[in-house]
């Protein structure tokens, strides 16, 4: 018996300690002339897992006579740089349809979602440098006016919708040259426990969606 109640608490501490597991995601996307490199760092299991996606290669490419996105993926360890995979994929426009059809096709599901998510994501550090430039230097400085508005409204809005700081926020403008440069990242935290309820609220809405579908069957006595 006084095993058993071992047991039982061992496996309780470990699930809250799994269920309390933070998860963290670093960002970072550089635009450099014509280069485009995407980084993402994923950190869990209280940093026993460490990995990095790198995404170093992005061209647009024509697949049955539609625009796509073909990309390739690296993942390796962030503590010993051992590469674990290599792909390269095409995003066609289909994929963006499939995607798009699954996620609005309940609405309410998604509202739900998105609201758990907003309330418990944590973001830190987010960082935004735009340099661009044209050879107007009047259209340069308006439009540099603009996008400095455009942002400030944007972090307004998710400040208020999220739990964020913002480290680095940089609109330059670059006079008498064609240029655009961009560096974006940030800093996601949020917890494996995050993931489990959101699995719950997909269950509960499958199961209110069903209950209301034999309400609807049950035929009416007269």
């Amino acid at each position: 018996m006084q095993k058993t109640i071992y047991i039982l608490l061992g496996i309780g501490i470990i699930g809250l300690l799994l269920y309390f597991m933070p998860i963290q995601i670093k960002f970072k996307i550089i635009r450099k002339k014509e280069d485009d490199l995407i980084l993402i760092r994923y950190k869990s299991l209280y940093g026993i897992i460490n990995l990095k996606f790198e995404l170093p290669m992005l061209d647009i490419v024509f697949v049955n006579g539609k625009l796509s996105l073909k990309y390739k993926a690296e993942i390796e360890s962030n503590n010993t740089t051992k590469l674990f995979k290599s792909f390269s994929k095409i995003f066609t426009p289909d994929d963006f349809q499939n995607i798009k059809k699954y996620f609005t096709g309940d609405k309410v599901l998604l509202r739900r979602i998105a609201e758990y998510w907003l309330k418990h994501t944590v973001l830190r550090d987010l960082s935004i440098i735009i340099k661009f430039g044209l050879v107007d230097a009047a259209l340069t400085a308006t439009l540099c006016g603009a996008l400095w508005a455009l942002l400030g409204a944007v972090l307004t809005i998710m400040r208020s919708k999220l739990d964020m700081t913002a480290k680095n926020i940089v609109v330059a403008p670059i006079f008498d040259e064609e240029k655009l440069e961009t560096e974006i990242s940030c800093i996601i935290n949020f917890r494996l426990g995050d993931i489990i309820n959101t699995g719950i609220l997909v269950l509960k809405r499958h199961r209110e969606l069903k209950k209301r579908k034999l309400s609807s069957d049950k035929p009416v006595n007269c």
